[in-house]
């Protein structure tokens, strides 16, 4: 894990150009648990209907505010991502062979909601706090 973190700091900072999938405004539109997780069912649902928003410029979700965000992109196998998460690619409906995982940093920040999205198709990401998978769908 520790490798991959430096390879995506080194390999893959990005300055999120006007292509980049995940800019733009994300809605939390279902939640997976898929383990032990720090939230109850109750908690997580009120994170339904947020909304996310992402730009190269900041990054918002819910009370969290990054100013000038940086965007590191990885490509994960179903294999390093279980690894990783301890989750399968099945549970959370992903349909392909790698999966695409976006970690922003915040200067001087460590952790903040919302700062992990990964792409499970071109249809929705996931979000994941506190062991919930929060499903968002690209508004």
């Amino acid at each position: 894990m520790v490798k991959r973190i430096i390879c995506l700091a080194l390999v893959f900072c990005s300055d999120a150009s006007a292509q980049s999938w995940y800019l733009g405004q994300w809605r939390v539109v279902d939640m997976v648990f898929a383990g032990i997780t720090a939230m109850d069912i109750n908690e997580a649902q009120n994170w339904v209907g947020r909304k996310a928003t992402l730009r190269s410029e900041k990054a918002f979700f819910r009370t969290w505010q990054c100013e000038k965000p940086r965007y590191l992109e990885v490509d994960l196998t179903e294999a390093q991502f279980y690894s990783d998460y301890r989750v399968s690619f099945e549970m959370l409906d992903i349909q392909t062979d790698t999966v695409t995982i976006l970690d922003i940093k915040c200067p001087f920040e460590i952790s903040a909601k919302g700062a992990v999205l990964i792409q499970a198709n071109h249809q929705f990401s996931y979000s994941l706090w506190d062991g919930v998978f929060f499903k968002m769908s690209k508004i």
